[in-house]
């Protein structure tokens, strides 16, 4: 006849368990981490009371918490070695595949030739010749990126202003850099698009390579006295009124620009 497993020790184990799912599939790493701290300052405080008791069982409440301690210590280290983790993108955006946008540029036969890149703001567009580097548009006299087209993919460079010429951020070779405060960071969500968003999740700006032949901008961008212009993903508005439709621009490496954005209405 064999011995019954106490049923404090079998609980014990099914909570065991279930911490160790939630570490591997549930918690990523700073999570873990947290995890770690909490589980090490609750058990040593509660080691602590245990020990300044009077009374027989406190060794083996002791021995209990120091057990538990090193099991959750064990198990989240394990797991954070080898758990299976997210991989960043990084790296050129890659061409995705999705179909021509409709723009000022529909219908054009220069557009057929494969060295060409239709850089979209809302409904404006930039037709670029070449690898580039590209600057295809300004807000004020900033300009809103620089893009160039490699073998690999796209690489964007830029610079993130507020309304005192102050630069707030910075993405540099598709990398994003906070220069001034800290609620904004740099996402990837596929390797087709680079984005900037806010601490609540709410996108700032974002660049989508649609295909090998375009790419969409989108954004709040910002410059000196000019008022804010924010470019959806069908118009443009700058101070919240309606932008006049630009007419298509055609660009090459080292043009200063194809489309400004300034004053605060339509034109």
């Amino acid at each position: 006849m064999g011995t019954r497993v106490p049923a404090r020790w079998a609980m014990a184990a099914c909570a065991w368990v279930f911490f160790t799912l939630a570490a591997w599939f549930l918690m990523s790493a700073a999570t873990r981490l947290l995890t770690l701290a909490v589980l090490a300052g609750g058990a040593g405080i509660a080691l602590a009371y245990e020990l300044g008791r009077k009374h027989d069982r406190r060794w083996r409440l002791a021995a209990a918490l120091v057990a538990a301690w090193a099991a959750g210590t064990v198990t989240l280290s394990v797991v954070n070695r080898f758990a299976p983790r997210e991989q960043a993108v990084e790296g050129p955006l890659i061409a995705a595949s999705a179909p021509m946008p409709r723009t000022a540029c529909d219908g054009d036969a220069v557009m057929k030739e494969p060295d060409r890149l239709l850089m979209i703001f809302g409904r404006d567009a930039v037709i670029g010749e070449g690898p580039g580097p590209f600057m295809p548009a300004r807000v004020g006299t900033c300009p809103v990126l620089r893009i160039t087209r490699t073998a690999a993919g796209l690489m964007i460079n830029a610079f993130g202003f507020d309304s005192d010429d102050n630069v707030v951020y910075r993405i540099r070779d598709n990398r994003f850099e906070q220069i001034i405060g800290g609620f904004l960071k740099g996402a990837r969500p596929d390797k087709s698009t680079l984005a900037i968003v806010d601490d609540r999740g709410t996108e700032v700006a974002a660049i989508r390579y649609l295909n090998p032949n375009a790419v969409r901008i989108s954004g709040t961008f910002r410059c000196g006295d000019t008022k804010p212009v924010r470019i959806a993903r069908d118009d443009v508005r700058i101070g919240g009124r309606a932008a006049g439709a630009r007419p298509r621009a055609h660009i090459k490496a080292g043009t200063s620009y194809g489309i400004a954005y300034a004053g605060g209405g339509s034109r």
